[in-house]
């Protein structure tokens, strides 16, 4: 709790943030270096460390956002910042994700554990995923696809592993609207696959920047999102039969 709040307030001060980002960097430097290994990424998993990124409130005060609200109920706080803060804020954010993204990546091919605490984690954080992955796409720039493709690599990974088990203790408190959060990201997922799968749009991107090492850097990162959003529709999108029976997307309940 108090590294949340000491983070949050930092944003308001660059010498102090910088000086808590490097405390905090060398501790996901260490994470995912243990995250790149079979013993390390078990670890990990067993660990506590998906349930404190689940009650990491940091995450929740992304930057430029629209709004201010507050849930007390869920220890959340979603605050209005400056455009430029930004950037510090993902300094913090896309380590994170690397680290998430490398324990499963290292994990066997299908694991219904590190699933289950997966996708705990990011609908605790429901709100900024969606916003990370519905972005004006006229104004997009680099920084931008690279939290894109991040999100889209970890939630793409987390999908292929298996499917969230609704009677798993982590979805007990919110088992009534599992469902409909899951549908959110899978809807914002296509709507990503829509936009991403578009030619045109990868112009229009490409077109906004001169550098010519920059434009070869958003091309790389736009076929990485592309090839996670195709990863992940392909194994997990919802067919006409499971919309009719009214299954739950990417979910299952015990027999």
């Amino acid at each position: 709790a108090s590294a949340n709040v000491a983070l949050i307030e930092s944003m308001q001060n660059p010498e102090e943030f910088n000086a808590l980002y490097l405390i905090n960097s060398s501790k996901f430097c260490l994470i995912s270096k243990l995250a790149q290994t079979p013993t390390g990424a078990s670890s990990l998993l067993q660990s506590d460390f998906f349930q404190i990124l689940s009650n990491f409130t940091f995450i929740d005060v992304r930057p430029i956002t629209s709004k201010v609200t507050s849930e007390p109920s869920q220890n959340k706080m979603r605050t209005k910042f400056l455009c430029d803060q930004l950037a510090s804020y993902r300094q913090i954010f896309m380590p994170l994700m690397e680290c998430c993204h490398n324990i499963l990546s290292t994990l066997t091919v299908t694991h219904e554990d590190a699933v289950n605490l997966v996708f705990h984690f990011i609908l605790s954080h429901l709100d900024v995923f969606i916003d990370i992955l519905g972005p004006e796409f006229g104004k997009i720039n680099l920084e931008d696809l690279q939290e894109i493709k991040v999100v889209c690599g970890l939630i793409s990974s987390a999908a292929l592993k298996g499917s969230v088990d609704s009677s798993c203790i982590l979805f007990q408190n919110n088992a009534a609207s599992l469902l409909e959060n899951m549908r959110k990201i899978h809807l914002q997922l296509l709507k990503c696959l829509s936009i991403f799968g578009d030619l045109r749009n990868w112009e229009v991107v490409v077109n906004s920047v001169e550098n010519v090492q920059q434009k070869e850097h958003i091309r790389a990162n736009l076929i990485e999102i592309l090839s996670y959003l195709l990863s992940y529709v392909s194994g997990h999108a919802l067919s006409s039969q499971n919309l009719k029976s009214g299954d739950s997307l990417n979910t299952k309940t015990s027999e």
